[in-house]
């Protein structure tokens, strides 16, 4: 069997997920006629391998269903003390597993099968991936205070995430706090510091000193011409009912060829393609974008 495990590892570490389906459905259906215990091991990979290649061609569905089996077959694996999985526990964990499944959940539009999914993992045994994507469900969720307590455990562990922090400002979180549970990290980058209280008046609706704040960066020798800072600028000029100044901050965006629309809030999206619209006509020839 190692022959065979070998080959199917060979064709998913180089992404041959069609090529691994009809190998893995083969072999799935030789080795169940196998009542061999030394094989379940090798089952259990086999099957593992099989809904990562099904999950990569987006058959969601059957991946789901497959994660699943593969997940029963490790928890028999470890209650029957097989010597190959007690060997080998990094392939593909309960954690692991789970995680896919979850994926799958997403994929199919099934948010709280993903939110059950993930719950079933003991909270020792989060890591800062599963606490993101918990705290993002419950986050879309309308459940801000299981939210707020999974972000703040990423943070924990990963003090400079960025999205966690500007989830935690969202959700209501002061800054103050935020910036506790990132002490350590930011102690030699003072421009850390002062983007996170942008970051919080921004939230807070403070724009004038969020504009200010900003602005104090907006330097050379700190981010001076930074997408993500020009962007903050110009949704806070917006929210002034400033368009002559949003607008500039957005056009220096666009010189700068940074950042795409997809990445813009999308009432500066509108508003950047109206003015866009309004002024590409008067562009020289050539220059037409």
């Amino acid at each position: 069997m190692n022959t065979i495990i070998k080959q199917i590892s060979l064709l998913y570490n180089q992404e041959l997920y069609s090529d691994l389906l009809k190998l893995g459905e083969l072999a799935i259906s030789a080795f169940d006629q196998k009542h061999d215990p030394t094989l379940q091991f090798g089952k259990f990979q086999l099957q593992v391998y099989y809904a990562e290649a099904l999950y990569n061609t987006q058959q969601y569905q059957t991946a789901e269903s497959t994660y699943t089996t593969a997940l029963q077959m490790r928890k028999y694996l470890l209650k029957s003390k097989n010597a190959k999985v007690q060997e080998d526990k990094e392939f593909m964990t309960d954690v692991d597993i789970k995680y896919k499944i979850h994926l799958c959940c997403l994929k199919l539009k099934r948010s709280q099968r993903a939110i059950e999914v993930l719950q079933s993992i003991s909270a020792r045994n989060r890591t800062p991936k599963i606490n993101m994507a918990l705290g993002n469900l419950y986050r879309d969720s309308g459940m801000e205070r299981p939210a707020i307590a999974c972000y703040k455990e990423v943070l924990k562990e990963c003090p400079l995430a960025m999205d966690v922090v500007e989830n935690l400002l969202k959700l209501g979180v002061k800054g103050t706090e935020v910036n506790s549970l990132m002490l350590g990290a930011t102690t030699e980058l003072n421009w850390i510091s002062i983007w996170l209280r942008g970051l919080a008046e921004m939230y807070l609706r403070e724009y004038r000193s969020a504009v200010a704040t900003f602005k104090s960066l907006d330097t050379p020798g700190n981010l001076c011409n930074n997408s993500a800072l020009l962007v903050n600028m110009a949704q806070c000029h917006n929210l002034l009912c400033d368009e002559a100044k949003a607008l500039a901050a957005l056009q220096r965006v666009r010189m700068a060829r940074e950042c795409s629309f997809c990445k813009l809030p999308r009432n500066l999206t509108t508003m950047f393609l109206n003015y866009l619209m309004c002024t590409l006509d008067f562009l020289p020839v050539g220059r037409k974008e």
